[in-house]
C-alpha cells in the first residue's frame, strides 16, 4: 500500500488522479494477474490524458517503490523465487545455480517484475538489464527446470 501511495503522489492529470485517489489498491491480491482487469479500468483514465499507466507516469514508479520498500523494511537480502517454475532435480539444481551465476553475475543489474508475494519472499521474474534474458525462460531452455504454470 506505501508503494502504491508513494507512486500515486506522482500522478499528472485530473482524471488520472481522481481515478487513482478512488482506487482501493488494499482491496487487491497482491498479484498483476489478479488485479488485471482493475488495473485495465485504471489505465482508461490514464490513456484519457495522453499518459501510461503501464509505463513511466504510474506501473514502473509503482512496482520500483514496491521492490525498494520490500528490501529497505526487510533490511536483509531480498529473497525471491523464480516464478512458474521448479527446478527438475538436486543435480539440475547445482547446474542451475552455475548457469545463473555465469549469465547473470554478482554485482549485475537485473530488472526484477513482480508477480507475487508469499511467506516473506518475493515471486518474480528476474530479467538482464537489457531485458534479453530472463531467469526463468533460460532455465526451461536448458531443460533445467519445468514450468508450474499453464499459459
Amino acid at each position: 500500500d506505501e508503494s502504491w501511495n508513494q507512486a500515486s503522489a506522482t500522478v499528472r492529470g485530473e482524471s488520472a488522479r481522481t481515478a487513482i485517489e478512488n482506487f482501493d489498491i488494499s482491496q487487491e491480491k497482491f498479484s498483476e494477474t489478479s488485479s488485471r482487469a482493475a488495473f485495465s479500468e485504471l489505465s482508461e483514465s490514464f490513456r484519457d490524458r495522453g499518459l501510461e499507466f503501464y509505463g513511466k507516469d504510474f506501473y514502473y514508479k509503482f512496482r520500483n517503490n514496491l521492490i525498494s520498500n520490500l528490501v529497505a523494511d526487510q533490511n536483509r537480502d531480498l529473497l525471491i523465487k523464480l516464478f512458474c517454475v521448479e527446478i527438475n532435480n538436486e543435480d539440475d539444481e547445482k547446474i542451475a545455480l552455475n548457469l545463473l551465476k555465469k549469465e547473470f553475475p554478482r554485482k549485475s543489474k537485473v530488472k526484477i517484475k513482480p508477480i507475487g508475494f508469499k511467506e516473506n519472499i518475493l515471486i518474480a521474474k528476474v530479467f538482464d538489464i537489457n531485458e534479453t534474458k530472463e531467469m526463468s525462460d533460460l532455465l526451461i531452455a536448458k531443460n533445467l527446470s519445468k514450468q508450474t504454470c499453464q499459459n
